[in-house]
């Protein structure tokens, strides 16, 4: 299920000041991935009694928030690239080797052989894929957007715990072709090595949708969450009260509307970023 080079770091255990986040590549040019820097299977299925058990579980909460991404990070974590994005190989590459130079990066692979690939594409870009500070992971997974379908850490009472919300390949937008049980499964995973308890629901969102301050807001755009190829009958209501919920937030700022040519239906992350906890 999962391969690791070294125990999760006790920091991660007991620090309450750090936060970890994925990164995404879902376009090849190196400044949009970094404006993105957020995070054999057993199938896991998803049921509305998880959702059930984590509505329960939050009810008792008290302090509750999801970390902003300018504070001080423990890792970042990112898929690689795969059949699908293996343009992207080089700027995977070239990431990597920022990255490292100033914390902790994970490298989730789809098998030993990706694992080779990327060593090659690393080496390439002129830096060692033994650094100490790349933790090498064999994970399968479909493709290499982490952001959309990796875990979402959340600060509950103070402690870390993971959610894994849903993950169903952008509603099918790519085509029926593109798979993603893999990629579903993947916050279990990464919760798995880091010993953090993971709370699964059974609503359909990638993470690309959600842009937190840190504190009490959340924006998210309503045209994604709210596709009906991803949530069937979801009401907006409804998912303003889960947000509230879930991630400890008083104010949700759902916009509406489809980019022209955005597949994804509009993911909050390309339209509008938080700053600091009180500028857009």
């Amino acid at each position: 299920m999962l391969e690791a080079v070294e125990d999760p770091p006790s920091s991660m255990m007991n620090s309450q000041r750090r936060t970890m986040h994925s990164l995404t590549g879902r376009t090849c040019g190196i400044a949009r991935c970094f404006s993105a820097i957020f995070m054999g299977c057993m199938l896991l299925n998803v049921s509305s009694a998880d959702s059930d058990q984590m509505r329960d579980r939050y009810q008792s909460i008290t302090e509750l928030r999801v970390p902003a991404e300018w504070e001080p990070q423990e890792a970042i974590w990112i898929q690689w690239p795969n059949k699908f994005e293996k343009i992207h190989e080089p700027a995977f590459a070239d990431i990597s080797s920022v990255v490292i130079r100033y914390q902790k990066l994970h490298i989730v692979c789809d098998s030993q052989h990706i694992v080779q690939q990327a060593r090659n594409a690393i080496s390439k870009a002129g830096t060692d894929p033994d650094h100490p500070n790349i933790v090498w992971h064999v994970m399968p997974n479909d493709s290499a957007w982490m952001r959309d379908n990796g875990p979402v850490y959340v600060i509950a009472d103070g402690q870390y715990r993971v959610q894994n919300w849903r993950f169903n390949a952008w509603g099918g937008a790519f085509g029926s072709q593109v798979p993603y049980l893999l990629d579903d499964q993947i916050p279990q995973r990464v919760a798995e090595y880091l010993r953090l308890p993971v709370d699964r629901t059974d609503i359909v969102h990638e993470r690309g949708n959600l842009e937190f301050n840190g504190v009490d807001a959340v924006i998210a755009n309503w045209s994604v969450i709210g596709d009906p190829d991803r949530n069937r009958d979801y009401a907006k209501d409804q998912a303003k009260e889960d947000f509230k919920r879930y991630f400890g937030v008083s104010k949700v700022i759902l916009i509406e509307g489809v980019p022209q040519g955005d597949l994804t239906k509009g993911h909050v992350d390309g339209i509008v970023r938080f700053i600091d906890q009180d500028t857009v």
